[in-house]
């Protein structure tokens, strides 16, 4: 059995004491993939965080679904206390949302956030003619001291 210290909102690959085989095991996986771990006693599902933007192997471990809440609890009641840790097969009856695996999947969120030329030079052009839009100025300028002056 192995310990760890409630020390972050993630467990770390490198703050896991007494069993090598799981460090290991976490080094040895890809980011996005699960792990069923017994965390003081309480089973969950953990995941294998993803890889630094520039490239570099996050080995941390992040809690999904309920783990996260208990993980959460946990942290905040008995921070920087060692606590045990084992791995187990299958975690039964456990919910893992949809909504949980979202943050791990980088293209979906690059999809979202990513626009084409014509739709970012639409956004530049409603915002340049504001005028049209309403908006007017007389052409007083004012400091940031006078506009909060009551």
């Amino acid at each position: 059995m192995a310990t760890t210290t409630a020390s972050d909102f993630v467990i770390w690959s490198k703050h896991i004491y007494g069993d090598p085989d799981l460090v290991r095991q976490i080094g040895a996986m890809s980011p996005g993939q699960t792990l069923g771990l017994r965390v003081d006693g309480r089973d969950g599902v953990w995941v294998r965080m993803a890889d630094g933007k520039d490239g570099r192997p996050t080995l941390g471990l992040k809690p999904l679904g309920r783990t996260q809440v208990d993980w959460r609890a946990l942290y905040k009641n008995r921070k920087g206390d060692a606590v045990s840790l084992e791995r187990v097969r299958a975690v039964e009856r456990y919910e893992v949302s949809e909504t949980s695996t979202r943050p791990f999947e980088r293209q979906t969120a690059v999809a979202r956030l990513s626009r084409s030329d014509v739709d970012r030079r639409a956004a530049v052009a409603a915002l340049l003619d504001g005028a049209a839009q309403g908006w007017r100025s007389n052409g007083e300028t004012f400091t940031r001291e006078d506009l909060h002056e009551r």
